[in-house]
């Protein structure tokens, strides 16, 4: 709407209607200004719209400007953004490979970043979050070890590892799999998350008679299902052991 927007003077913005490629001139342009300013920030959003005439993203020859660039940018350090395929969240692919056209793409840089939705299985099908706010990000880097992240779009914070993400999944699916006698020994354990109890307390809190032989052996059988599921931790103490929710 003609409003003009003052930018940081530390900040050299080229927008999409300037045209710049990351052609000849392009890389001549950002050749000048990373001698101009060393060990500064270059982001090419997106790599797709920046790729020179001729050059097709499907094929090999599409990471040859990413070298070039490599070569032009001196002692900056550069962020690419590039579109993920369509099919990658469903296939569970995040990392390496995510990124559309050519793998020589993903060859051509030293870190790959990742930012998704959250995807469950629905009806046999990966499907995406669309509701949830949280976002996956992975960062597989050549030689290294992946990262893989949970992250509040809302306002960034970390909410934790992908992993602690499925294992808390998993629990909620036990937890909602467990019949009435279950339920109340997990209860017993949940309302005292610090203490370890024995089975004989679990089945007094529960109300049952311990002298009935039959009865407790039930808890004891209860208490084991709920440590078969990952929701308990048995330690050993004596013959009977205790028990302890897991946090």
């Amino acid at each position: 709407d003609d409003e003009e927007m003052k930018l940081d003077p530390r900040v050299t913005l080229h927008t999409l209607e300037t045209d710049t490629k990351l052609d000849v001139d392009g890389l001549a342009i950002i050749r000048q200004w990373a001698d101009d300013h060393p060990s500064c920030m270059i982001i090419v959003d997106s790599f797709t719209t920046t790729l020179p005439p001729g050059i097709d993203e499907e094929k090999t020859s599409a990471a040859q400007p990413l070298y070039q660039l490599q070569e032009a940018m001196g002692t900056c350090w550069c962020i690419v953004a590039h579109h993920m395929r369509k099919a990658a969240g469903k296939e569970g692919s995040l990392g390496v490979g995510a990124g559309r056209g050519s793998s020589a793409i993903d060859g051509a840089v030293s870190r790959f970043l990742t930012l998704s939705p959250i995807y469950k299985m629905e009806n046999g099908v990966m499907t995406a979050q669309e509701s949830d706010t949280r976002r996956q990000l992975v960062s597989t880097k050549r030689g290294g070890a992946t990262e893989h992240l949970i992250v509040d779009s809302r306002d960034w914070s970390l909410q934790g590892s992908a992993e602690a993400l499925k294992t808390e999944e998993r629990r909620e699916r036990a937890k909602g799999g467990l019949n009435e006698d279950q339920q109340a020994c997990f209860d017993v354990l949940v309302e005292a998350p610090d203490k370890c109890h024995t089975t004989r307390e679990v089945a007094e809190a529960i109300g049952i008679d311990w002298a009935d032989e039959k009865k407790s052996q039930n808890v004891r059988r209860w208490l084991n299902r709920l440590v078969a599921l990952g929701l308990v931790d048995r330690f050993s103490s004596g013959r009977e052991g205790t028990f302890k929710a897991k946090p």
